[in-house]
């Protein structure tokens, strides 16, 4: 194990000097307003996640946004805000494709989709952004057993057959503005089949209809799955979680080599501890 705050300091440089990472405004600094639009409507099925489910779940809801997690929240997504172009809904001349951000990790268990959620909440709810939440761990999908969901044809489903529309199979929960994508039938066996050029297109169609959504992806763990890193080279943004006093500083490094190149890598310390003090939330996302 190592000290969190010296593995965050030598990965932020690692990235600086590869023009990945910029420091993150300290909490109560004014970073800029998200921009954002009133949701739109989305073809699919209509949920209703139970608002008890949420709060037993510790996230964002529309009773919290005053408190410690939800400032949090803003404090990274405003960030993330003003590094995405979002100017066009045709691919980037990079290769990426502007709106759509990955939510990895290194490994397993560190909170990426605990995560995804809370930032895909915190969008939607705070600032009334047409927000998308895909589960594309295909791996250990879990979102939609989270939120007490039933299972739903999803992400595997469009890989196994691209001529299915992936809007088609959204669901949307007209209460939170959130609009989400299951990982889909036989996951797990479709990740072992994984396609990187099918899995391009399904992104570039779910960002086509919109160019003000902003799509939230859940990947695998970057060192679990190829998966993770095909995602992150077609997305604008890659945040990359690492979980506070867990994670090895050898295996954050491996997975900043497996991004090199993808563009815009932007790391948060997850799970710090409750009792500390505003200074160590600076120190959490002091490199994002």
């Amino acid at each position: 194990m190592t000290d969190n705050h010296s593995l965050i300091e030598r990965a932020a440089r690692r990235l600086a000097g590869r023009g990945g990472v910029t420091p993150l405004p300290p909490p109560g600094a004014d970073p800029g307003a998200a921009p954002g639009s009133a949701p739109g409507s989305a073809p699919g099925r209509l949920v209703s996640v139970d608002p008890e489910r949420l709060k037993a779940l510790g996230v964002i809801t529309a009773d919290t946004c005053d408190s410690r997690l939800a400032e949090e929240m803003r404090v990274v997504k405003r960030r993330l805000m003003r590094r995405l172009r979002r100017q066009t809904v045709a691919p980037a001349r990079d290769g990426h494709v502007p709106g759509v951000v990955t939510v990895s990790s290194a490994r397993p268990r560190e909170g990426k989709s605990t995560f995804a959620l809370n930032l895909a909440l915190s969008l939607a709810l705070d600032d009334k952004v047409d927000t998308l939440l895909v589960d594309a761990d295909l791996l250990h999908p879990r979102l939609f057993a989270m939120l007490a969901l039933d299972p739903a044809a999803g992400v595997a489903d469009v890989l196994r057959d691209p001529s299915l529309d992936p809007a088609a199979l959204l669901c949307r929960d007209e209460r939170l503005g959130l609009s989400l994508l299951d990982a889909g039938r036989d996951a797990r066996a479709t990740a072992e089949q994984f396609a990187a050029g099918k899995m391009r297109a399904m992104v570039e169609r779910l960002a086509r209809p919109s160019r003000d959504r902003l799509i939230i992806v859940d990947t695998a763990p970057l060192l679990m799955h190829t998966g993770a890193l095909t995602l992150a080279q077609c997305a604008e943004q890659t945040v990359l979680v690492v979980e506070a006093n867990r994670t090895e500083q050898s295996e954050v490094q491996t997975a900043i080599d497996l991004l090199d190149g993808t563009g815009n890598v932007s790391l948060v310390l997850n799970k710090v501890p409750a009792d500390n003090s505003t200074e160590a939330l600076r120190e959490a996302y002091c490199y994002y």
